[in-house]
């Protein structure tokens, strides 16, 4: 009973995979995203232990109904997780190292001298360039009490102009 309810969770899977797959599925319900789609599709699988997402990776690295009849779910999908993983090569090259020559490192101290002397012409640049920021703010602050003071007094002679005029 256990085996045939298995069999039975793999063509569920299978037919899931294929609704997951369909354009139209998902432009039906807006789902393009895929962890949206897979959220979707959990409600049918409710009943296992195992995601939409979880079933459908057990899917992929364990395609034939007979495995997933021998083997728990569980350890169908850590088998599946540890499928997926590049295997390492022990065939790899190993980084060799190598003794840098005296004219490489006189190369490298020369390059580093020239990024820092044009660091510290930027950084000089940039200090006139703060003064000068530091000099247009202080006289936009004067001109803008200014202009108060002008407009107050604007105020204050169409005031007076407007009396002399209720009084004539």
């Amino acid at each position: 009973m256990q085996k045939s309810s298995k069999a039975s969770l793999h063509d569920r899977v299978v037919l899931l995979v294929d609704i997951f797959d369909d354009r139209d599925f998902r432009a039906d319900n807006n789902n393009f995203d895929d962890f949206a789609a897979g959220e979707l599709l959990d409600k049918y699988l409710e009943d296992t232990s195992v995601s939409f997402m979880e079933a459908r990776a057990i899917l992929i690295s364990f395609p034939d109904a007979n495995d997933w009849k021998k083997t728990s779910l569980r350890d169908l999908y850590e088998q599946a997780i540890e499928k997926q993983k590049p295997a390492k090569d022990s065939n790899a090259e190993k980084r060799t190292r190598r003794a840098v020559t005296l004219k490489e490192l006189e190369d490298a101290e020369n390059a580093t001298k020239e990024y820092l002397a044009r660091c510290n012409f930027l950084t000089g640049e940039n200090k006139s360039l703060q003064q000068q920021i530091t000099d247009l703010e202080t006289e936009n602050r004067r001109l803008v009490r200014e202009n108060a003071h002008l407009e107050g007094r604007v105020s204050e002679l169409e005031r007076m102009v407007n009396q002399k005029f209720q009084k004539a």
